[in-house]
């Protein structure tokens, strides 16, 4: 709602296509677990076995949705329209809850950002292309609790991690490697979100913004500032893990935005160390931006670590590749560069190779 009447997006889409969005969000999420497709996938779940491991999650949302919608006639929101209409709005529902999930990001937000470079906020443009102009706006949303204000957030964020920390509990019971981001001995709040942030979030709303100017002003200050939050509590040695969270005051400054945010970070805290491997943010973060999932018999261990340097707001997905490398210590001819491993064997395939 706030996309459509702050930033102006409604004045690019038809009715069937506001009310596709909002039916969109509503549904996008129905019928959640709590756990993530790889676990399905590696549990040979009944919805993995369903979905045949595609999009497990997503297909079960839309899924669960229309079979109520068909069943019961009270939920029928599709019997008073005309046939084109509905099919029109059933097929836009579907492309958005599927194209919410995670390893989908890269693909479109690079489509997105075509579009708008090449052709602005025309409006014919974006109704002959209004699939991913719906996509990316919802998926924008899914991934909005940074981009509220830090009070908010930090709320949101210990939420996720407390249902991540539910599905690695639930691993370590199976005896099955735990997800990244889902072990609660290793996994730091700070440093998930930094990541998150970084390379998840900023892209996103930094594009969205170049076609609703009114959205980029509000989200960004707000996504700045709560990874100065992020980066402050990490470099001030915040040492918050599992559901064991240490609750500070923050130090944040108001209006230490962009590149004085960048600033004031070299100035205090140069670098600052993100643990790889899985159970680490740098896991998920490998997998949503380059499909990598497949981290050897031995993935619920830490590989080692490597400083990254400071936030660099706006990274592309070369960029993050290369960070990403950098930080598993990967050189020339896929090897470990630093020649540093902690005790631990390096297993799974590189960043990078093919």
């Amino acid at each position: 709602h706030y996309i459509l009447k702050r930033g102006g997006a409604s004045a690019l889409m038809s009715e069937i296509d506001i009310l596709s969005l909002f039916l969109g969000a509503m549904a996008h999420d129905a019928g959640h677990d709590g756990r993530t497709n790889d676990f399905h996938k590696n549990t040979l779940s009944e919805r993995a076995i369903e979905f045949n491991d595609q999009s497990i999650q997503e297909n079960y949302h839309a899924s669960t949705v229309f079979r109520a919608t068909f069943k019961y006639e009270n939920l029928n929101i599709f019997s008073g329209m005309e046939d084109d209409q509905a099919r029109m709005l059933r097929s836009a529902m579907i492309e958005m809850i599927l194209k919410t999930d995670m390893s989908k990001h890269f693909e479109k937000l690079e489509a997105f950002k075509k579009i708008v470079e090449d052709k602005g906020s025309d409006r014919e443009v974006w109704q002959n292309n209004r699939e991913i102009l719906l996509d990316f706006i919802l998926h924008s949303c899914d991934i909005s609790n940074p981009a509220k204000p830090f009070a908010l957030a930090e709320k949101w964020a210990e939420s996720i991690m407390e249902e991540f920390f539910a599905q690695g509990d639930e691993e370590r019971t199976r005896k099955i490697p735990i997800s990244p981001l889902c072990n609660r001995e290793t996994t730091q709040l700070a440093k998930s979100q930094i990541m998150f942030i970084k390379f998840i979030v900023i892209p996103t709303y930094k594009a969205l913004g170049e076609l609703l100017p009114a959205i980029g002003q509000t989200t960004i200050s707000c996504v700045n500032e709560n990874l100065y939050r992020w980066t402050l509590r990490s470099a001030n040695g915040g040492q918050e893990k599992g559901s064991q969270v240490v609750r500070r005051q923050s130090e944040c400054m108001p209006g230490i935005f962009g590149k004085e945010l960048l600033q004031h970070l070299s100035q205090s805290q140069n670098r600052f160390t993100i643990p790889i491997g899985a159970g680490s943010p740098l896991a998920m973060y490998r997998e949503a931006a380059l499909g990598d999932t497949e981290m050897g018999e031995k993935s619920p261990h830490e590989f080692g670590s490597r400083p990254l340097s400071s936030p660099q707001i706006g990274m592309t997905p070369i960029t993050l590749k290369k960070e990403l490398q950098a930080a598993e210590g990967i050189g020339e001819g896929n090897r470990p560069s630093n020649g540093e491993n902690n005790g631990s064997e390096r297993v799974g395939p590189f960043l990078g190779a093919d």
